[in-house]
């Protein structure tokens, strides 16, 4: 299966189980009755016991710290999964019909929390197990979803949908593909905050030195000027040219125990002033809301695998069709030529949006690297 097509499925994993559980388990039949996502389902009972060990960095959805309808984002926790090679444990509770894998929790500032994980793809859906061991020596299970997987090359990633709860996650692997090598250095800005990480091995919030920072897995640790210490958890999206940055203290949000923003690229880095020891942190500058650049407002049309998608834009709301036939609603808001948005099934979404010359021709790049290009219809 391609890459790009397999990212269009994980969006119908998320409608499928986030709408269908508020009250009840998800059955296998809910989970895969999308014919968009039965082909991830094969896919996975094929290839995702070779796919499965690794390291991983573990994202949900957090509260967009830039949107003041207080909207999620997909971004990283502060939790590190880590899933040995194929093994055989014949003890307890786990099938002997289902691959097994010894696992590692790490979460930060916690010790490792040792684990074990099945992959059971004798069922309709493919589910993914974790358990360990209690006090008493007893296997406990600790997490139970329906699991899909892609691929193309190294750039797979895993979806998670919970069966009790339907909330859908990511496995994002620690490799090249989601973390090259430098990945979070440059200048980095969300609303008035920026963050630069030097080459020197300092960091800066909006040019004014916070102190030295160390970078490993998908965690920005910062050593302070006073000696204290933070964490910052980030990924690269080499689409948007942006890092999606999880905060956990957020001066803007105390009541919060963590934020996300996406920070895009600034090209002109602020001017940098060193912190000296008997310097005070300012305050963090309250964000202030961007006017919109792009003129989405009509009605657009785009042929997707042989399918007629149209979409309108009108005013903060957007109403899309397949094939004539109603598909979601939902809101959006553009920050520079960045949308971000919500459907009618509490899906998020985040694209960056160009308008050629003309501006009948629109081009949305979506943070998997999918295009679609609508042409203005009126």
């Amino acid at each position: 299966m391609k890459f790009m097509k397999f990212m269009k499925l994980l969006l119908v994993l998320v409608i499928v189980l986030s709408s269908s559980s508020a009250f009840a388990r998800v059955t296998p039949e809910q989970a895969a009755s999308d014919n968009r996502f039965k082909p991830a389902i094969e896919y996975t009972k094929q290839n995702g016991a070779k796919l499965l060990p690794g390291r991983y960095a573990h994202t949900k959805e957090i509260l967009n710290r830039s949107d003041p309808m207080k909207r999620k984002i997909l971004a990283p926790t502060d939790i590190i999964i880590e899933i040995g090679q194929l093994d055989i444990i014949e003890i307890g509770q786990l099938s002997m019909s289902s691959a097994s894998y010894p696992g590692n929790f790490d979460v930060y500032g916690e010790n490792l929390f040792p684990v074990y994980i099945t992959l059971d793809t004798s069922g309709l859906v493919p589910v993914m197990k974790i358990t360990h061991k209690n006090a008493d020596g007893k296997l406990e299970t600790i997490a139970e979803d329906y699991a899909v997987t892609g691929s193309q090359g190294n750039g797979y990633i895993w979806a998670l949908g919970s069966v009790e709860t339907g909330e859908v996650r990511y496995l994002y692997p620690l490799n090249d593909v989601w973390f090259p090598e430098g990945w979070y250095k440059g200048t980095w800005t969300c609303d008035n905050l920026s963050f630069t990480f030097d080459d020197d091995g300092k960091v800066y919030s909006n040019g004014q030195e916070l102190g030295t920072y160390t970078v490993s897995d998908s965690r920005i640790a910062i050593k302070l000027a006073d000696g204290n210490r933070d964490v910052i958890f980030a990924m690269y999206s080499p689409e948007l040219d942006a890092l999606v940055i999880t905060l956990k203290d957020d001066p803007e949000h105390p009541e919060e125990k963590e934020t996300a923003g996406i920070f895009l690229r600034s090209k002109n880095e602020p001017a940098k002033r060193e912190l000296s020891k008997t310097d005070k942190f300012p305050p963090m500058p309250i964000p202030a809301p961007k006017t919109q650049t792009l003129n989405l407002e009509g009605t657009w049309a785009a042929n997707v695998n042989g399918q007629q998608w149209v979409i309108k834009y009108e005013g903060s709301n957007y109403y899309g069709w397949i094939n004539g036939q109603p598909s979601e609603t939902g809101i959006f808001q553009v920050n520079g030529n960045i949308i971000t948005g919500q459907n009618n099934q509490n899906v998020q979404f985040m694209a960056a949006a160009e308008l050629d010359s003309t501006g009948n021709v629109l081009t949305m790049t979506f943070a998997n690297g999918n295009k679609i290009t609508y042409q203005r219809m009126q």
